[in-house]
């Protein structure tokens, strides 16, 4: 009976972080633009560590290391005056707690990531508990750098740029829908330019400027089963206020949508 009382007791003591485990995704979820993200180009310029909030069972504690990148070119920064941060990944633990992770290493970013460009949509590293709400922002002694928190579990996307093209041209690049069917995984080369276009609808100052955006956007299949029912038609009217337009630009993405089913049966 003793047992079982201290089992009970154990798993009530773990239910509110599993629930919380639960809502991770939902909390991370990216159907409106984020002002606390952070949206750029980077250069890897060094590496670097922080103590993991949480031990291991064998209590020992580790370090995550992370790479320095320095910004190269901003498309969304909430904080403008940032010009590097530390980029950190984390594994999650049963308890909901981040541990390290062995997806990077010291040696490993030494000596296979330093001098690279990295394309980057993260949130910053908040201290435990990871909940939104309760938490804060972890911050460096630098006021120019910041912690991001680059954990594929809290949909961060990170994509390595092909040196051997110019880097520095992607600062403008207008990316091509089309080219992301369905026949083609989507990818995180593809999730990034959605939130970097949904980042640049944010910052819109006009209609002519957001018809842009949504007529390159309109060219993608996928909306629905990314972010949900109806999200194009929900992003055009939150952003235009002539029905022609949105109505055109409505039945271009249902066009795109049945052409490439169509295409698939076949």
């Amino acid at each position: 009976m003793v047992k079982l009382i201290i089992t009970l007791l154990s798993i009530m003591a773990m239910l509110p972080c599993l629930a919380y485990g639960c809502k991770i995704g939902e909390l991370r979820s990216h159907k409106e633009v984020d002002p606390e993200e952070y949206i750029f180009i980077g250069k890897v310029v060094g590496y670097t560590s922080i103590d993991n909030a949480v031990c291991g069972f064998d209590n020992k504690c580790y370090k995550s290391y992370g790479m320095r990148v320095e910004i190269v070119q901003s498309f969304f920064l909430p904080n403008p005056k940032i010009s590097q941060v530390d980029l950190y990944f984390f594994g999650l633990s049963a308890m909901c707690s981040r541990t390290n992770s062995n997806k990077f290493s010291e040696f490993n970013i030494k000596n296979n990531y330093i001098g690279e460009f990295i394309k980057i949509a993260a949130r910053p590293l908040l201290s435990e508990p990871l909940s939104l709400t309760q938490s804060h922002q972890l911050k460096t002694n630098d006021p120019y750098s910041i912690l991001l928190d680059g954990s594929d579990w809290v949909d961060a996307i990170i994509v390595p740029i092909d040196n051997e093209a110019n880097s520095l041209s992607y600062r403008d690049h207008d990316f091509d829908y089309t080219l992301s069917s369905y026949t083609n995984k989507i990818n995180f080369e593809v999730k990034f330019q959605i939130r970097k276009d949904l980042a640049r609808l944010y910052k819109s100052t006009s209609e002519a400027e957001a018809k842009f955006i949504l007529n390159r956007m309109a060219n993608f299949t996928e909306f629905d089963r990314m972010f949900g029912d109806d999200f194009f038609i929900k992003l055009l009217k939150r952003y235009l206020h002539n029905q022609k337009t949105i109505s055109d630009l409505d039945n271009k993405n249902k066009k795109a949508i049945f052409n490439e089913e169509h295409n698939t049966d076949n």
